[in-house]
């Protein structure tokens, strides 16, 4: 267990620091539906941050290189460790005009608004999630232009129907972003933490789909700077 302030490459010269310190570490994961078949090319197999509930990751200031856009592309493997009812921010910026948690109803969810405040973006999951369902997948892909909006759970297409799909620009550039910070925390393991807001993929075709999920399931070799998914290094990677 690291106790003490770490640092954590997400895109080429730019770290994250923890500007809160806590029982947030890195840990091997033992269940075996996450290692089977997957070794990374830079380092241990399937590494995962441990967030508390108090514990989070802050950058102050705006992420390098960000735009604001209409396209994203999400992905990530959780184990949610309790607090099934309770709201759980993964990721978003400062006022939320980009947000990606679990609702309080257990359902997967992003929401992204304009420069207004306006809601442009919103998709959520039809199935809740919480413990029980250990080690999963979550994928999200939009393309405002396009009309483009997937939510994928496991593999499977989970969106649920009433998605706002706007054609605008989503406010990505804030003066603040973080990781578990939000209403009730985070309380669960993460690894693969993927953020790309200058991409889509149509998540349908199973080409690009197992660019993100393989085929048997498993989590799959994104590239040590995380360009594996679309060619590009994400915004944020961890």
């Amino acid at each position: 267990e690291v106790w003490a302030m770490f640092q954590r490459r997400l895109t080429d010269g730019f770290h994250y620091y923890l500007e809160k310190l806590g029982p947030l570490y890195y840990e091997t994961l033992a269940d075996a539906s996450c290692l089977d078949s997957f070794v990374r090319t830079d380092g241990p197999e399937c590494t995962a941050v441990t967030f508390n509930g108090t514990s989070y990751i802050q950058r102050s200031g705006d992420l390098s290189g960000n735009a604001d856009g209409k396209t994203g592309l999400v992905s990530f493997w959780i184990k949610l460790d309790g607090d099934d009812n309770a709201r759980m921010t993964i990721y978003g910026n400062v006022d939320a005009y980009i947000l990606v948690e679990r609702t309080t109803a257990g359902k997967w969810t992003v929401v992204g608004a304009n420069s207004a405040g306006t809601v442009i973006l919103r998709m959520t999951s039809t199935t809740s999630y919480g413990a029980a369902n250990g080690w999963h997948h979550v994928a999200m892909s939009w393309n405002l232009a396009t009309g483009l909006g997937q939510l994928v759970v496991n593999g499977q297409d989970d969106r649920a129907s009433g998605s706002i799909l706007t054609n605008d620009n989503i406010d990505y550039t804030r003066a603040a972003h973080y990781i578990g910070q939000g209403t009730g925390g985070l309380v669960a393991d993460v690894t693969q933490l993927y953020i790309n807001f200058a991409a889509s993929l149509d998540l349908s075709l199973a080409a690009n789909l197992h660019k993100l999920y393989s085929d048997g399931g498993k989590p799959v070799n994104l590239g040590s700077t995380g360009t594996g998914p679309t060619g590009g290094q994400p915004i944020i990677y961890l």
